[in-house]
């Protein structure tokens, strides 16, 4: 994975044609244009597609903090709740769940669901709130260059956010004495950015420690 797969609005359409271009690369002549619509009764399908697991994809958009897909779930996040397919929906729809699973929203602003936007903010309650409930099967994403000291290598389960005027970071951490901690930083309009993710380095290290 280098990038941003390219993605399609018509996914069914596209797999169709697809399979149609590789047959007649391989000698299968295929007759018509393939469009979308019903399959006839009494038909028995030739192959078929799945996509992953939703939490298979929820993996992978954290392991390459994939903002499209981010908002995806937002978007499905939406549709479960009977929300509108759309930004403001599903914007709704997410601070509502963490509402319901008792996540302190009172300082979340969502522009959209991936943080990029101008307009979205949170407090670090938000981040540790919801990471507290994430503990089973958590995996972090963050650039082994951020590791300060390698006798905590495999204790943290981090992920960055990281724009233009802040740096920060979240994550759990497993105590060397036992037991799971949850932490959150953020540095508001750094005048260093690098010292500044360098102390939250510095900071995570001395976690499990506590």
């Amino acid at each position: 994975y280098t990038g941003y797969a390219e993605l399609s609005t018509q996914p069914a359409a596209d797999a169709a044609a697809t399979f149609a271009t590789r047959l007649g690369e391989n000698g299968i002549a295929v007759d018509g244009e393939v469009t979308s619509g019903a399959a006839p009764q009494g038909q028995s399908p030739l192959t078929s597609v799945s996509s992953a697991q939703l939490n298979e994809i929820m993996a992978f958009m954290m392991r390459h903090s994939d903002n499209t897909l981010a908002e995806e779930f937002g978007r499905l996040t939406a549709l479960a709740a009977g929300r509108e397919n759309s930004p403001h929906g599903a914007t709704q729809a997410v601070a509502a769940t963490l509402q319901d699973l008792g996540v302190d929203t009172a300082q979340l602003t969502m522009a959209d669901c991936s943080g990029l936007a101008p307009g979205s903010s949170l407090s670090v309650r938000t981040l540790i709130g919801v990471q507290s409930r994430i503990l089973a099967g958590g995996a972090g994403s963050v650039a082994a260059s951020r590791l300060d000291d390698e006798a905590v290598a495999g204790l943290l389960r981090v992920k960055t956010g990281t724009l233009g005027t802040v740096t920060s970071m979240a994550g759990n951490v497993s105590r060397l004495n036992g037991g799971v901690l949850c932490f959150a930083v953020v540095v508001n309009n750094p005048e260093n950015a690098w010292e500044a993710a360098h102390a939250v380095d510095v900071f995570m290290a001395d976690l499990p420690g506590l």
